[in-house]
């Protein structure tokens, strides 16, 4: 299966198993949940404009997914009540470090598979995101200025993107009112079929 193929099946997987699923409507969950949603809409975007070979916008969304993701889950469970108010006013006063930080020491989350991520990404999807020289070079050709991203790193952002929106379904199963422990399952399980796959 093709990484745009690959990413399509999640995509349309991932709505299957959430679309109408009941979540609190506290506001802590509710601002969580439009984190997840967000993450969830742009691997969408990108499996869109990989199939449509616009490598660079794609490229360009994968840091909004990781920072989706990371925001959601502090908003659900690191927050205090004051900083979720603070953020839905547009004011979000720790870094994204601290956000991680707060998040490792949850259960759970203590492995450090976040900030190791984020060593392992955050340069480039930084490039990525603000036009910086990897976002450049990936589209220059001996003879061309295009795009030239070579396939290898493409299949990468497809595959990171992909796991984040898993990531942010499992979370979204864990906001449910009803069966938040078997969708969580259903969702672990996907994860690992998708890591077997890649």
């Amino acid at each position: 299966m093709s990484y745009v193929d690959e990413s399509k099946s999640i995509a349309i997987w991932l709505q299957k198993k959430l679309d109408g699923l009941e979540i609190s409507s506290d506001e802590r969950t509710r601002t969580a949940a439009g984190c997840f949603d967000t993450v969830l809409e742009h691997q969408v975007a990108i499996s869109i404009l990989l199939e449509n070979q616009l490598y660079g916008s794609a490229f360009a969304l994968a840091r909004s997914v990781f920072e989706g993701y990371v925001r959601g889950i502090w908003l659900h469970k690191c927050a205090t009540d004051s900083q979720v108010t603070r953020f839905l006013k547009g004011k979000l006063d720790p870094t994204f470090q601290e956000l991680i930080d707060d998040i490792e020491k949850l259960d759970g989350y203590a492995v450090g598979v976040i900030s190791n991520a984020k060593k392992a990404g955050w340069t480039a999807l930084n490039g990525f995101t603000h036009t910086g020289s990897v976002q450049v070079l990936s589209r220059n050709s001996d003879d061309f200025i295009e795009s030239n991203y070579p396939e290898s790193d493409i299949v990468a952002i497809a595959g990171f993107v992909n796991t984040v929106a898993l990531l942010a379904g499992v979370e979204v199963a864990c906001l449910s009112k009803s069966e938040s422990e078997k969708l969580a399952e259903e969702f672990l399980d996907k994860m690992k079929e998708y890591a077997g796959d890649a």
